[in-house]
């Protein structure tokens, strides 16, 4: 019985060794791969007035986003390079277009779209 317990041990064990990895392919497109970062995006923790005095007025102010009860209402402000989020007031995130991370090298500046 013993040595049968050790045979049934051994045989599990290699099953599991040689068991395929689940694992999932995932293919990027060229130029997506990463995050990249304008040098010209407001920074985290800046004031919406600070923003318009350094960025100016906003190409468009979208609708607030209501939230979860005890959750901040997001505010979304965009400009020809980026969208800002706030939340209390406070640039909490902020997104850069693709055009603008496509054009960053050259510095060739693009039309809003």
């Amino acid at each position: 019985m013993k040595k049968w317990f050790h045979t049934l041990a051994l045989a599990c064990a290699m099953a599991l060794l040689t068991w395929p990895a689940g694992a999932e392919i995932i293919v990027l497109p060229s130029g997506q791969i990463g995050v990249m970062k304008l040098s010209h995006e407001p920074r985290r923790g800046l004031s919406m007035q600070q923003v318009r005095q350094h960025f100016g007025v906003p190409l468009r102010l979208l609708p607030p986003l209501r939230t979860a009860p005890g959750y901040p209402t997001i505010i979304r402000w965009i400009y020809p390079d980026f969208t800002v989020y706030f939340g209390n007031g406070q640039v909490i995130n902020n997104v850069a277009h693709p055009h603008a991370v496509a054009t960053t090298k050259s510095h060739t500046p693009q039309p809003f779209q």
